[in-house]
């Protein structure tokens, strides 16, 4: 990312198990205020080639850099698919700052109702 932004939800719903990786330069900050009904950020895939070894990971990255999460809605971070070793990871380790106002964090467990 190379310019500041601020955009309504993202979701990184890849179902190849190949990581998927967002770099924000140094300095900058990517915020996601949902202004809407829905998910603040969501990682995990709901497509039909889900299966039970599906895996989801997603790296935030960049030294100096802030993802900030707000507005009204979830940060979601599981992978469905009954038994096996499916599983969706947020990795934020290589990332300066991380702020989050959401209403639940979700992580490796139903949600109840229905999405």
């Amino acid at each position: 990312m190379d310019a500041a932004f601020t955009i309504n939800s993202l979701a990184y719903n890849q179902d190849n198990g190949l990581t998927h990786t967002t770099l924000l330069n140094p300095g900058l900050t990517l915020s996601i205020n949902r202004t809407t009904t829905g998910d603040v950020l969501n990682v995990g895939s709901t497509t039909a080639a889900t299966g039970i070894n599906t895996l989801v990971p997603v790296v935030v990255q960049g030294p100096g850099s802030t993802l900030t999460l707000s507005g009204a809605g979830d940060l979601v971070i599981r992978q469905g698919g009954g038994s096996g070793s499916h599983m969706a990871t947020l990795d934020l380790s290589a990332l300066d700052t991380f702020n989050a106002i959401v209403d639940v964090c979700w992580s490796a467990r139903p949600m109840p109702g229905p999405r």
